[in-house]
């Protein structure tokens, strides 16, 4: 969940994705996965979701038609990571 000071109008919604997990389910990591296609969130909420949530990296779907994301870490926006795997598969 959210704290409500970053998601005042509950709009915000995480799916929480298992990425790189073998076939018994173990391992892995979690990865954050938020659409945010309207582009309500701006760089300074996204990374303060992107802490909260304390997964490794974040990733925000700009647009789902044209695959365009962001991806967060704790420190801020990164241009690549291994997560994009698990983002892909959510927008198939």
């Amino acid at each position: 969940m959210i704290p409500s000071d970053i998601n005042e109008d509950n709009s915000i919604q995480v799916h929480q994705i298992r990425i790189f997990i073998d076939k018994k389910g173990r391992f892995g990591s979690t990865l954050g996965v938020v659409t945010d296609e309207a582009r309500c969130l701006d760089d300074i909420r996204r990374l303060e979701i992107t802490k909260h949530l304390r997964y490794s990296e974040t990733v925000f779907i700009n647009d789902l038609g044209s695959s365009d994301v962001s991806i967060f870490s704790q420190q801020g926006e990164i241009s690549f990571a291994s997560p994009l795997l698990g983002a892909a598969w959510f927008m198939q």
